[in-house]
């Protein structure tokens, strides 16, 4: 009886929290559907894009003509945790 009830538990859960999500699409847009940052984010774009050609990308060549694979593989491995 105890796994009846927990299985309808369950099932009302789920059945609300798709609804509420559900809602969620039903609802109709308002204001302006342009974006409103657009300036903002095309000058950080230009920024970043800016950033990763002049010092990103030569940074990350110049790191793989120093540094050979097996010392990269032996490093990444052993900051994430797999070796």
């Amino acid at each position: 009886m105890l796994r009846l009830a927990r299985r309808l538990r369950f099932i009302t859960v789920c059945a609300i929290a798709s609804l509420v999500m559900l809602g969620g699409c039903a609802t109709p847009g308002t204001g302006d559907p342009r974006d409103p940052f657009e300036p903002m984010n095309r000058a950080i774009y230009s920024f970043n894009d800016g950033v990763d050609k002049v010092v990103m990308k030569p940074l990350a060549q110049a790191y793989q003509a120093v540094f050979p694979e097996f010392v990269t593989n032996v490093y990444a491995a052993r900051l994430f945790g797999a070796g």
